[in-house]
């Protein structure tokens, strides 16, 4: 199966589970799934995380995330895990998922599973989230690493260290690309220029994460 019929099965399984309790969500699944129908065949390319189907995609997932009933969230983030692979996600969404992520996990462990899982594809796959949104993201990973659960614990350790090394990695790799772009062979530096001011290296901008 391609990662599209991925999503439109997690995404049919939540307008089946939601069809009596919950009509609005039902409708806004089969809305996506007609979206999804739409696509050409197991072209994950199509979907574009800025076009204006990555918010009919999105919503009746950040729905059944809201939702208090244990299997609609597990199914919603299984299918916001699909979308965060397929890079239909757009940026601006971001700081919404991570902040529904830490409100659901208190609803059990295979959501936590779910959880984990979503944290690591999202920090991988969209690689500009900086700052106090990338330690909110890491804290979730913290929060769950104390579980008293032993599966959830290793987990979420096993997670946090594959989260750590992908960033500094990327710390490296960046802080690399910008040294060779600020001082050209030659050049001349005027530091009698007025509003200089200092910007951090992505390195010391990390390590205030920790």
């Amino acid at each position: 199966m391609s990662s599209l019929s991925f999503l439109a099965s997690e995404l049919q399984s939540l307008a089946s589970e939601t069809r009596r309790k919950h009509p609005e969500i039902r409708e806004a699944a089969e809305k996506a799934l007609a979206i999804l129908r739409a696509q050409p065949d197991a072209n994950s390319g199509s979907l574009s995380r800025d076009g204006p189907q990555s918010e009919e995609l999105l919503r009746p997932v950040f729905m059944g995330c809201s939702t208090k009933n244990a299997k609609v969230v597990a199914i919603s983030l299984g299918s916001l895990q699909r979308l965060i692979s397929l890079k239909a996600v757009p940026q601006s969404a971001i700081p919404k998922i991570v902040a529904i992520m830490g409100d659901t996990m208190s609803q059990g462990v295979d959501i936590q599973l779910k959880v984990l899982q979503a944290l690591l594809s999202l920090l991988t796959n969209y690689t500009d989230i900086h700052d106090e949104l990338l330690g909110d993201a890491l804290l979730l990973c913290f929060r769950l690493q104390e579980s008293r659960i032993a599966v959830v614990s290793s987990t979420a350790a096993a997670t946090l260290r594959q989260l750590v090394m992908f960033v500094f990695d990327k710390v490296v790799e960046t802080d690399k690309s910008q040294a060779e772009q600020e001082v050209t062979p030659g050049a001349v530096i005027n530091f009698a220029r007025r509003n200089h001011y200092y910007s951090p290296s992505c390195s010391e901008r990390c390590l205030l994460c920790f």
